[in-house]
């Protein structure tokens, strides 16, 4: 148990200059996971509610590797994504994953996905370059949108709210 909760306190975007100060940690990021999970399936089952509390545990054993780095090199993402299922199985989570259907796992990447999107807009408004930021938005809206259309309106609604809050004003 005390590894399990040393492991909370991995933090995000430690190799994001602009992010590497924001305080995140992934304890609060696997809860947000969570709660945007429930909201937007709220017939999820507890093992896809407890996988969403325990995803990145792993981190312990490897740290936060960036998106970026992993979307770069795919040897690297394989290595790291087995060293993480390894690391959350010590600390006694590793059976979780196997249990959940593929609704599930598609509900909670999209959560994990739009959960970084909101962080990174809420701290950094003025630090995003507005082309990339469509192609995210048009991504996690096309994810939603596989899963079905009142989960693309939820996700197109939290994302017009967010945005409405932190997107710089035009003047």
């Amino acid at each position: 148990m005390y590894r399990t909760w040393l492991a909370t306190f991995v933090k995000r975007w430690h190799t994001d200059p602009d992010l590497s100060d924001s305080n995140d940690s992934i304890a609060g990021h696997q809860c947000r996971v969570a709660l945007l999970a429930v909201q937007l399936m709220p017939t999820i089952s507890k093992e896809a509610l407890l996988f969403a509390l325990t995803h990145d545990l792993g981190e312990w054993f490897t740290g936060d590797i960036s998106t970026p780095t992993k979307l770069t090199h795919p040897e690297l993402k394989n290595m790291v994504d087995g060293i993480e299922k390894n690391g959350r199985a010590s600390l006694g989570f590793g059976y979780i994953e196997d249990k959940l259907t593929d609704e599930e796992k598609r509900v909670l990447k999209l959560c994990d996905r739009l959960d970084a999107f909101m962080w990174r807009l809420k701290h950094l408004p003025n630090g995003n370059d507005m082309h990339e930021h469509r192609r995210i938005v048009h991504s996690l809206l096309d994810d939603a949108l596989a899963l079905n259309k009142e989960t693309h309106t939820t996700v197109n609604n939290i994302i017009c709210l967010i945005e409405q809050d932190y997107l710089p004003k035009k003047r």
